[in-house]
């Protein structure tokens, strides 16, 4: 993965008391959830509360790498190597062998990339966005340069309207996700605090969402 910082405390950074009274307030028990918090593995993430400016981007190129002669041998070695338990796996649930192959193929090279960010941190983290602290900053930043002329503010008007949204779903969307993750320990699915994934919280070879797994 990419190389980014973290932020560590010792005990509960401050910055999560807000998000921890949240979850309490939402019947999560206090002392199960402030000893995720104070956990010696739990950081914050500051790229994780940046919301930039609306920007065009093209997605064309980003998987042509799969649709190789390597790709499709990576995916006949990886169901040779698995072929029992991808077999099961097909006839439990009705997902072709080759799909389940080339999916994880897709996601994580066969296992072998699968993130290096804390995914119980990325969340909390990214629940944070929409704060005023971090709304504020990024609306500053993301307005910033377009001068005062009428076409100037419209265009900053815009991308403040497009950053006040944007941080709210995706703060809306984290803190989801950062729940069902704490089901998902509850339920005595994972150990919650072990698990490393992608900067959006995505993990195992298959790179799946919390929401997904259950």
């Amino acid at each position: 993965g990419s190389s980014f910082t973290v932020e560590h405390v010792e005990g509960i950074d401050p910055r999560y008391e807000g998000l921890i009274k949240r979850l309490v307030g939402d019947g999560w028990e206090e002392p199960f959830v402030r000893a995720c918090f104070s956990d010696s593995q739990t950081v914050f993430i500051p790229k994780l509360t940046v919301i930039g400016p609306k920007k065009k981007i093209s997605s064309k190129g980003w998987y042509t790498w799969v649709n190789t002669a390597e790709s499709a041998q990576a995916c006949r070695d990886f169901m040779a190597k698995y072929g029992t338990i991808i077999q099961a796996a097909e006839t439990k649930y009705g997902v072709d062998k080759e799909v389940i192959a080339a999916l994880i193929r897709c996601e994580t090279q066969h296992g072998t990339v699968t993130g290096n960010y804390h995914v119980f941190s990325a969340y909390a983290s990214t629940a944070l966005v929409s704060d005023s602290e971090y709304l504020n900053r990024n609306i500053s930043n993301g307005t910033d340069g377009y001068g005062e002329t009428k076409s100037g503010k419209r265009q900053a008007a815009s991308q403040e309207e497009y950053i006040r949204a944007r941080s709210a779903k995706k703060s809306s969307w984290a803190y989801r996700e950062l729940k069902n993750l704490l089901q998902m320990e509850k339920g005595g699915h994972v150990q919650m605090l072990s698990i490393y994934g992608s900067w959006a919280g995505a993990f195992g070879w298959g790179q799946f969402l919390p929401s997904s797994y259950l």
